[in-house]
């Protein structure tokens, strides 16, 4: 699982770009729709932080904190609607 916490990255498979993320966006085998990309290199486009979780530390987490998991699907159907103050 790729997490951007700032910047923008290019995702290669080979010498193919599959795709760009920018900062709050995930990738990774449960975040993908239709078939998942090997990605094979990854390339910050300017400063960037980029964090990279194994899938089973993910699923460890994700078992012990609860609150996590709430957070993580609020934020995932969440995604394209904006909050009005």
């Amino acid at each position: 699982i790729l997490i951007v916490a700032a910047g923008t990255v290019k995702l290669r498979e080979g010498n193919a770009e599959v795709g760009t993320l920018k900062k709050g966006e995930v990738f990774g085998d449960l975040f993908q729709e239709g078939p998942s990309v090997k990605i094979t290199e990854v390339e910050a486009t300017e400063r960037s932080v980029l964090f990279r979780i194994n899938l089973p530390d993910f699923y460890f987490v994700m078992a012990k904190h609860h609150e996590l998991v709430q957070g993580l699907v609020r934020n995932v159907t969440n995604k394209d609607k904006k909050v009005v103050a």
